[in-house]
């Protein structure tokens, strides 16, 4: 009956292409603001997971970059995501 909240919110995951600019500089310090607990940017182009977590002031104190391994979201430590199968989006020909 709404729109979701940050406290409806576990993660928010982002799969960028051409909106990488946009998702890094733009809405990372919205959704810190907002107190999303933890933001994921997939880019595309170059098959890596930038990982933002602790929300403080408006933006996050932990910026992770991930090329390879196995993630865990915080919200859920008992699942396991391996990153090079998520990483691995087709991009528009």
């Amino acid at each position: 009956t709404r729109h979701p909240h940050p406290e409806d919110l576990y993660w928010l995951i982002e799969v960028s292409d051409t909106t990488l600019a946009f998702d890094l500089e733009t809405k990372r310090p919205m959704y810190a603001q907002g107190g999303i607990a933890e933001y994921w940017v997939i880019d595309v182009s170059r098959q890596e997971l930038t990982v933002f977590r602790d929300p403080q002031n408006g933006d996050f104190l932990s910026r992770t970059l991930w090329k390879d391994g196995v993630i865990t979201p915080l919200a859920f430590p008992e699942v396991a995501i391996a990153l090079p199968p998520l990483l691995e989006i087709p991009t528009h020909p």
